[in-house]
């Protein structure tokens, strides 16, 4: 089953993903985190990438972009990829335009 989020075409992400298309996990209810880089502590919307079905350039390009956003003094690229293999990475929802779904949904 494919959960895909589509980007806005402006959002920083969409260079790595062809047509913008991201896969993700739950594509109805956003979940709610606290993003890097936010001012405040307020979560926002968020849909987790599914980055386990992230083609390898993929996951290298997206590791080094979230690294150059993200990082703090310290910090390498590798601690950035392991965080976003165990962590997972949260898309903001305000990044993407709609969500779709291969499987027919029948209510």
């Amino acid at each position: 089953m494919k959960n895909l989020a589509h980007l806005k075409p402006g959002s920083i992400f969409y260079r790595i993903f062809p047509d913008g298309n991201v896969p993700i996990f739950n594509i109805l209810v956003p979940e709610a985190a606290i993003c890097e880089g936010d001012q405040g502590d307020r979560p926002q919307a968020v849909y987790m990438v599914d980055v386990k079905k992230l083609v390898p350039n993929q996951l290298d390009a997206l590791v080094h972009l979230v690294f150059e956003q993200c990082r703090k003094p310290g910090d390498t690229l590798e601690d950035c990829r392991s965080d976003i293999m165990s962590k997972g990475l949260p898309l903001r929802a305000a990044l993407v335009d709609t969500t779709s779904c291969d499987c027919p949904i029948f209510l």
